[in-house]
């Protein structure tokens, strides 16, 4: 698709919504297990690692005519994925974000 369109999509709120947040994500050849990071690691380390990840994508997206479906999907993964972590703050609410990924988990099978 045209980065235009695409960055549009991913600019949208109801698309970053909208999407799934996966068991596992692979990025430029590495694999990240997303949802264990965001159940089970310090949120303010995976919060960086996130949107550091986020940034590499755009950056691609700048250089590109034509993006891939594929990328947009990442881009909208992480997106999600940090606006998530971004949520919930308090270690406190570890029982909110375990409750939420099984919501997750029901809603996009």
């Amino acid at each position: 698709m045209k980065r235009d369109v695409a960055i549009k999509i991913i600019d949208d709120m109801a698309s970053i919504l909208a999407v799934s947040i996966p068991e596992y994500i692979e990025i430029d050849g590495e694999n990240y297990n997303i949802k264990d990071d965001i159940l089970k690691g310090d949120r303010e380390k995976m919060l960086g690692k996130y949107q550091t990840l986020y940034e590499r994508i755009r950056e691609k997206l700048d250089d590109m005519d034509d993006v891939p479906e594929e990328l947009v999907n990442k881009a909208l993964i992480l997106r999600r994925a940090i606006l998530f972590l971004k949520e919930y703050k308090d270690e406190n609410e570890v029982e909110d974000k375990k409750r939420w990924m099984e919501y997750i988990k029901r809603v996009s099978q």
